[in-house]
């Protein structure tokens, strides 16, 4: 009888996601210094991460919106430092890479249309309004490394 319960709790779950919640939360911290990311490394925690979201059903959307706030947050930050970047390097760095940011910003306010959706999705809606999320998220994630790749290489041309 034990034994059945615990296969059959549909809890089972939750403490691999609030794990994996937490160092994909705490992943920036602990990486150390976000310049040395490696294009490998993003990836990396792209895939951890989208695996994590998987086992997020409509009973778990509060802890859903929490990883997805948080890591819209983090997204944000590297985002507005790349950014801060850009604006202070030479006028042909910031001309060749105007697209790359329009780029960013199209991503982000998709991710936002997402998060609100999501937010106010009922059950029956969930899993769409979910995938909307993490698609818009690797969508703005990939357009991050993109940019932040062509201005590590731009930065690599004017020296």
């Amino acid at each position: 009888m034990i034994r059945r319960m615990v296969f059959r709790n549909p809890h089972r779950r939750a403490v691999p996601c609030v794990v994996a919640v937490f160092l994909l939360a705490w992943s920036p911290c602990l990486a150390g210094d976000k310049a040395n990311t490696s294009k490998s490394d993003v990836s990396r925690e792209i895939s951890q991460a989208y695996s994590a979201m998987k086992g997020y059903g409509y009973e778990k959307k509060e802890a859903f919106l929490a990883w997805a706030e948080e890591r819209t947050r983090q997204l944000r930050e590297q985002i507005d430092e790349l950014d801060a970047r850009i604006e202070k390097s030479n006028d042909e760095i910031r001309s060749e890479l105007m697209e790359a940011r329009r780029d960013m910003q199209q991503e982000r306010r998709e991710l936002g249309r997402s998060m609100k959706k999501v937010r106010k999705s009922t059950e029956a809606a969930w899993e769409d309004a979910k995938w909307g999320v993490s698609a818009a998220m690797e969508k703005l994630e990939r357009a991050y490394e993109r940019a932040r790749s062509r201005f590590q290489a731009a930065e690599g041309k004017d020296d």
